[in-house]
This record gives C-alpha cells, sequence and structure tokens, in this order.
C-alpha cells in the first residue's frame, strides 16, 4: 500500500500550480507516493484573467483566487493561510511555497542575485537560497513546527525553465536550463519552430485557459521516467526534487 502525503500549494499562478501537480504525479510514481494536493493560493483553477468580460459567465476575482510573488510572501508574512491548513490533525502533511526568481530584485521582493560566474549550479544554488531565506524571514507568525512542514519550489528564472528540461522541448545546446533568458518566450518559439508539431499538435501548448496550457506542456513530468531525466537539466528543479525526497525518507 503506497504512502499518501497531503500537498498545500502556494503559487504566483495557477499555471505554476498545474506544472507542480504534474511534478508530484512523477514522483509519487517513482516513490510509491501518492500526493494529495490542495490549491491555497490561488484557489480555483477560474478567476477573472480566464473570461472576458463580454462573454457570459465572467466574474470578479475574489482575494483568495489571485496569486503573484508579492501574494506568496504576504501569504508568508500574515502566515494565518499557512497555519490554518494545519489545524487537521493528517499524518504526512506539507506546504510547497512556489516563487520564480525572474523578479527577485522587484521592490518587496528584495533579493539581490549573486554574481554569475562560469559555475551555473553554483549560481543557482546560492540565488536559491537567497529566495529561501528571504521568505523565512517574513515567517514569523507561524510556528516552528509548521515552518518545518513548508518547503520551496524556487524556480531560476520561471516554471517554464523546468518545462524546458523536458525530452520534448530541450536540446543539448540549452545546457542546464535555468539559465536561459526569457523562458516563457524561449518556450513558445520552441514550438513554434519544431518540425515534429503540426499546427493542430501546437494547440493545446497554446490553450487560452493558462492552466491547461501549463498542464499540457508539463504533462511529461507525471512519467517518472522524464522527469528524473529533467531534473538533471535543470538544477533548481533538482534542488527542489531532493527536498521532497529527503522529507519522504
Amino acid at each position: 500500500m503506497s504512502r499518501t502525503v497531503t500537498v498545500g500549494l502556494i503559487a504566483e499562478g495557477r499555471g505554476d500550480v498545474a506544472v507542480l501537480e504534474n511534478i508530484l504525479v512523477g514522483l509519487g510514481k517513482e516513490l510509491d507516493v501518492e500526493f494529495e494536493t490542495d490549491r491555497l493560493i490561488p484557489s480555483e483553477w477560474q478567476d477573472a484573467t480566464d473570461q472576458s468580460p463580454k462573454k457570459k459567465g465572467y466574474q470578479e476575482k475574489k482575494p483568495e483566487e489571485f496569486s503573484n510573488w508579492y501574494r506568496v510572501i504576504q501569504a508568508c508574512e500574515e502566515g494565518t493561510e499557512i497555519e490554518k491548513y494545519f489545524l487537521v490533525d493528517v499524518q504526512d502533511r506539507i506546504v510547497i511555497i512556489h516563487l520564480d526568481s525572474a523578479e527577485c530584485e522587484h521592490t518587496h521582493y528584495d533579493v539581490i542575485r549573486p554574481e554569475k560566474g562560469d559555475d551555473t549550479s553554483a549560481y543557482v544554488t546560492e540565488l536559491r537560497k537567497r529566495i529561501i531565506n528571504r521568505v523565512k524571514g517574513e515567517m514569523k507568525n507561524i510556528s516552528d513546527e509548521v515552518k518545518a512542514c513548508c518547503y520551496f519550489a524556487i524556480c531560476v528564472e520561471e516554471t517554464e525553465a523546468w518545462v524546458l528540461a523536458l525530452d520534448l522541448f530541450y536540446e543539448k545546446k540549452d545546457g542546464l536550463t535555468d539559465c536561459i533568458e526569457n523562458p516563457k518566450e524561449y518556450l513558445d518559439k520552441r514550438i513554434n519552430k519544431h518540425n515534429k508539431f503540426t499546427d493542430k499538435g501546437k494547440r493545446p501548448f497554446f490553450h487560452d485557459n493558462e492552466s491547461t496550457k501549463s498542464s499540457n506542456r508539463s504533462n511529461d513530468f507525471a512519467k517518472a521516467k522524464h522527469l528524473q531525466k529533467s531534473r538533471s537539466r535543470n538544477h533548481s528543479l533538482n534542488l527542489f526534487l531532493t527536498d521532497i525526497e529527503q522529507f519522504l525518507a
């Protein structure tokens, strides 16, 4: 009988949640663990960004449905949502906190990037450490017991850099995909230029709904063999997976 772990997800956006959920499926297959996810922030797949005001069914966002990097840091500072999640006495319950590093030097994020040298892995490790320490410094309203159950999915530069490590999109010239500039645009261009994608085949990768699009693009993460191969091509993804594996050990 497989082990069950309940995971609360706090992320910058619904697309990031979709990628994380695929990753957890793949990791679960590898380790014989079932991850049951709860979307804490943002809480829903559908919000005002998915529907035009001119279309039937449009509704304004509720506060809990909206997220970005500022909202993630704010949630860690306030602590209410995270603390509340652990009021239920459930064994093997954790929270995963996602942040991209792309805006890390913006006001209120306030993380200074280390110097980029020839060692990409060292740069990624240090930047990730600085972001985690920055967020942990805001978690003063969260008990030590709960903080110990919080894990960090820090994407350098954006979640799309993780997706670019998949066989479907990866090219040897990429090396470690952590430091590809503008990975969101780079991924779009990579999909458009590949001869292996017909116009019909590209459609799922350019879905109007951000969560569906991201889920389709990262679907191969749900396969253990693809996830394991991808982690060797993106150091921040590997560090995140290592943290979760150590929790499960």
